[in-house]
């Protein structure tokens, strides 16, 4: 699986990569999840960590073992390129729709900032 490396938003150590997966719920809500690096290890995806925009103005980054703790021993024994699907599913069970996820989304964060709405980085 290719995964796509680009940074689209970057704070302290933790980077935002512009590769995205969607949970989509039946009542036609979904939440777009990018995969997160830590600057100790530049280029690679951090298994549990990952990131959201909230109406486009801010990031929130998170670990997926906070909003749901049974997830780390499914993502433990998957292979890299199952872990969308395994998160996927996981949070589809955990939470009836991505309003009740977004909430422990912000119970849990790590970390949030305000995204960057100059010109320059718009234009980028």
């Amino acid at each position: 699986m290719l995964i796509d490396t680009r940074t689209i938003a970057a704070h302290g150590p933790y980077t935002v990569l512009a590769q995205r997966f969607e949970v989509m719920w039946r009542d036609g809500s979904a939440v777009h999840l990018h995969p997160v690096c830590l600057a100790a290890s530049p280029g690679e995806t951090h298994r549990y960590l990952r990131a959201v925009q909230r109406e486009g103005l801010t990031w929130s980054v998170f670990d997926l073992r906070h909003v749901d703790a049974s997830i780390e021993n499914d993502l433990i024994t998957a292979h890299r390129s199952d872990m969308p699907g395994v998160v996927f599913f996981r949070l589809r069970l955990a939470y009836p729709n991505a309003a009740r996820l977004l909430q422990a989304v912000h119970a849990a964060q790590l970390v949030t900032w305000w995204r960057d709405t100059s010109p320059q980085a718009l234009a980028a």
